[in-house]
């Protein structure tokens, strides 16, 4: 006789027991064999979830003395294997999972969230001999929150032995499916069950056409930012770098995004985080090893809850910040004097102004690309431009013998020199740039600011 295969029903919580004796098909009685030790499933993460929103599971799960830790990195498996930890410490965390949280978590204590908890009871179907006929597993499953039960389940598992009949089947399916019950093909694992009922925050990455909010824009470039962050942190942590370097050029990019986003965010919090983030930089070069957490929680705390100026279509506020930034390089440009140093540097912090929020929009205003790469040029011409160049005091002068104080100022012409003669090929070649410019600059800029007031 073939093997029956295992049955599975979904049953209201409170139900009273199903009566699954039968004396026409051979089923004479049900025994209860045991209750299994409780099975409980902990979802450990911060106060604030910093783990659960960056998709990061660390679960302990006990069944009776039995215990382990459990790590599901999702996104983050290049760097974080699924792995599991026999519990040695009681409730302590492994020492080797602290690395690996130490981005996610940064100072926080790791405190339980959340609980998944099964109670098994254990029942044998029996004919009038005695024989088992079959195992029946009923499962209590209750998923807590914050102490408060969110969700109760009742799985019920049929496992026929090899005595059970096709009719002694179907009358066991009847009778469970006469009190409420449900076929089921899976049942799912109670971490699945667990993570469906508290969900995973993930902000998402906008469509090219969706019209966004400020706040919607600013999560999600915020959110792209918190995890280009933690990818160059945990590359350096796993030993595929040996060096902070790309971690330094996550912040300088941060850095560059919150420039471009100026008119959206509010100036207190944004000027905090640049400072911030440049205080880690320079941290990171001396070799501090985590400078960037009070970084990363700003990132995470401003991803959800934004800390935005003003509120409105982001597209608006971005094409009127573009005009505006475009219209001052203009104006930087008409500025230039060869002698004067503080308008050269000016001129190239405009350039990169104007391509901050442009990179920043990613073509929501317009067709960027070939503007773009304009700006880089010109910002790749002024480069050599760049350099405040001391004059030599009298002071200093009289203080040196004639041989010493000629090559001084040999040394001071030749630095003049390294920038007056790409200065001077500039201002010779500015005309045609700034043309270019303004001929490739994007369409959609009719409202908010006269280009042509830069001419007059």
């Amino acid at each position: 006789m073939a093997k029956l295969s295992q049955l599975r029903f979904e049953m209201p919580y409170q139900v009273d027991a199903p009566v699954l004796t039968d004396e026409a098909s051979g089923i004479d009685r049900v025994r209860l064999c045991s209750r299994d030790p409780e099975t409980v499933i902990r979802l450990l993460d911060t106060a604030d979830e910093r783990l659960l929103c960056a998709g990061v599971l660390l679960l302990h799960h006990q069944q009776g003395e039995q215990a382990e830790w459990i790590v599901r990195p999702g996104e983050w498996r290049e760097w974080i294997e699924t792995a599991t930890w026999q519990d040695q410490s009681g409730d302590e965390v492994p020492d080797s999972l602290g690395p690996i949280l130490a981005p996610f978590r940064r100072s926080a204590p790791l405190v339980t969230i959340a609980s998944v908890t099964t109670e098994r009871a254990r029942y044998e179907l029996l004919d009038i001999d005695g024989a088992g006929l079959g195992c029946v597993l009923d499962d209590r499953v209750t998923v807590r929150r914050a102490g408060l039960a969110v969700s109760r389940r009742r799985q019920v598992t049929v496992e026929p032995t090899d005595e059970m009949t096709s009719l002694q089947q179907a009358v066991v399916s009847d009778r469970l499916m006469d009190t409420g019950g449900r076929c089921a093909q899976t049942f799912g694992d109670p971490i699945d069950q667990l993570t469906e009922v508290l969900g995973i925050c993930d902000i998402g990455e906008p469509g090219k056409t969706e019209e966004l909010t400020t706040e919607r824009f600013i999560g999600c470039r915020l959110t792209r930012c918190l995890r280009s962050v933690l990818r160059a942190d945990l590359t350096r942590r796993s030993g595929l770098s040996d060096t902070g370097d790309a971690l330094i050029a996550e912040l300088r990019e941060l850095q560059r995004v919150i420039d471009g986003m100026r008119p959206l965010l509010e100036p207190v919090w944004a000027d905090e985080l640049r400072w911030k983030a440049g205080r880690a930089i320079d941290r990171l070069a001396e070799g501090e090893n985590d400078p960037h957490f009070e970084v990363l929680d700003m990132l995470s705390s401003g991803a959800r809850a934004p800390r935005v100026q003003e509120s409105g279509p982001v597209t608006a506020i971005l094409t009127t910040e573009a005009s505006v930034r475009f219209s001052d390089l203009l104006a930087r440009l008409d500025a230039l004097d060869i002698t004067d140093d503080a308008t050269w540097s000016d001129a190239r912090a405009a350039v990169d102004a104007v391509g901050s929020v442009l990179e920043l929009a990613e073509g929501r205003i317009g067709r960027t690309t070939s503007v773009e790469r304009r700006l880089t040029k010109l910002g790749e011409i002024l480069q050599p431009t760049l350099g405040e160049i001391p004059c030599p005091q009298p002071g200093q002068i009289a203080a040196l013998d004639p041989l010493a104080a000629y090559e001084l100022g040999r040394s001071y012409q030749a630095q003049l020199d390294s920038v007056s003669a790409p200065r001077e090929r500039l201002l010779g070649e500015l005309p045609r740039l700034r043309r270019k410019l303004k001929e490739q600059w994007i369409a959609p800029l009719e409202s908010v600011v006269a280009l042509e007031s830069c001419d007059e």
